[in-house]
């Protein structure tokens, strides 16, 4: 009877060894097919891993990851949760899992609930060693992400009054060492990131034939300086793979900007990861900020995309109509708004100012409803001059507010221009009706304003 007893612990221990090792296979199986992008394959050979081994929280995070790559976000988010529920008694198993939801947050461009999983990983770990950079991720994407929601809303880009020079000068440091002594970035590589950056620079120019790019050979002499360093003392924040500043100089039709991307001195970033975050550095440099899709080079992290770290990403369409908005469009669109503006309000040339509408507003209202709708808001006075006061940059759309005076009354405006492939109309559904306002005098000196 002992004999047997003994005979049978072997027999189920050798059982579970064998399934174990079955597992451990399948898990490294996936792995080589996640390595050459078979990501639906990998998917199905780990879900028949689960079924044999549930309590192998890796092959849960490796399932999520796989649904994450093919943009299958509802099963990556219900096997990271059911993971979650699985390995509630492990706090070592939940950070994984937390960690990989996190990344699944912001693939998927879910950016309030990425902000609440990094709470409650510093609630639950907060002596991690990664809780320094969450905490810093926190406090500058709640900041980020807020101007980012407004921005797309409605609220514009920075504003230009006038269309930089061309073409802008860019210094690339092709011939610099990156880090003296370092046996990974040679000379060779920096030769090759350089070619990359030129590569970059020529996307974002194909975007709009407003935009050129000429490279010098000084810092001195250029508007952008891009460069790669080993430096992470020149970080601002400490996450960060890349940062970048931009400044407009009106006066001088001019900008000054910095693309500065931060490579690991023991792990080399790979080309399409250099180009990645060099496209979005120079997206920023020429003076876009976020973007809450994930889709877009100018998403807030590079690591979202399909195929990111295998094949070069490329500028998506909202990357192109952001840009041709914010150098060309909008100057084509401002001139369209004060000509529509001096025809209707200043000229009362109604006619020519009513062939400014798109076809679908003259549809909906005739030259004469027109006529009688803006002398019904102004029917006496008119402004004498015209200026743009503001901008709101949209997807195909640029509202303005003009201000109007004749000296002694202001008028403003706000003008509806769509700019779609090149053609620009006023929409006159979106036209509000503008506001008189009066300058009162004070001792012989105009400083208020009363609306009438």
């Amino acid at each position: 009877m002992k004999t047997y007893r003994i005979s049978l612990l072997f027999a189920l221990s050798v059982l579970i060894s064998v399934r174990a090792t079955n597992a451990q296979d399948d898990i490294d199986a996936a792995l080589i097919l996640e390595s050459k992008g078979q990501w639906q394959s990998a998917a199905q050979t780990l879900l028949k891993c689960i079924q044999a081994r549930p309590d192998l929280e890796t092959a849960w995070i490796e399932l999520g990851r796989c649904y994450m790559k093919v943009k299958d976000f509802d099963s990556a988010e219900k096997t990271l949760m059911q993971a979650q529920k699985r390995f509630a008694g492990s706090p070592t198993k939940q950070k994984s899992i937390l960690l990989m939801l996190m990344r699944f947050q912001a693939e998927a461009g879910q950016l309030e609930a990425l902000q609440q999983s990094r709470r409650t990983y510093l609630t639950e770990f907060p002596t991690a060693e990664d809780a320094k950079v969450v905490r810093e991720e926190i406090e500058y994407y709640e900041k980020d992400y807020a101007d980012t929601r407004r921005r797309e809303s409605g609220r514009p880009e920075p504003p230009l009054d006038t269309m930089p020079s061309m073409p802008i000068k860019v210094y690339t440091a092709p011939d610099k060492v990156i880090a003296s002594g370092n046996t990974i970035y040679t000379k060779a590589v920096s030769v090759r990131y350089a070619a990359l950056a030129k590569k970059a620079l020529n996307e974002w120019a194909s975007a709009t034939d407003q935009l050129s790019f000429v490279v010098v050979d000084s810092p001195t002499y250029a508007n952008v300086d891009c460069e790669w360093t080993t430096d992470l003392t020149k970080r601002e924040n400490s996450f960060a793979s890349g940062e970048a500043n931009s400044i407009p100089h009106e006066a001088t039709g001019t900008i000054s900007a910095t693309a500065l991307i931060f490579l690991d001195a023991k792990n080399m970033m790979s080309d399409s990861e250099f180009y990645d975050v060099c496209l979005h550095e120079l997206g920023h440099a020429l003076g876009l900020k976020h973007s809450s899709h994930p889709e877009d080079i100018m998403y807030w992290t590079t690591s979202a995309g399909p195929d990111h770290g295998r094949n070069l990403r490329h500028l998506s369409k909202g990357d192109i109509s952001r840009i041709r908005m914010f150098y060309s469009d909008r100057f084509q669109a401002r001139k369209i708004a004060l000509d529509f503006a001096q025809a209707a309000y200043v000229k009362r040339e109604y006619e020519k100012a009513y062939d400014f509408l798109s076809p679908a507003e003259r549809a909906k209202i005739s030259v004469i409803q027109f006529q009688q709708q803006i002398e019904k808001d102004h029917p006496a006075s008119r402004p004498l001059s015209l200026q743009v006061i503001h901008e709101t940059l949209l997807p195909d759309l640029v509202e303005f507010k003009l201000l109007g005076t004749n000296g002694e009354e202001m008028f403003y405006y706000d003008v509806a221009v769509h700019a779609d492939g090149g053609a620009f109309q006023v929409d006159q559904s979106r036209r509000v009706a503008g506001t008189k306002l009066r300058i009162r005098e004070h001792r012989g000196q105009k400083i208020e304003l009363e609306e009438l």
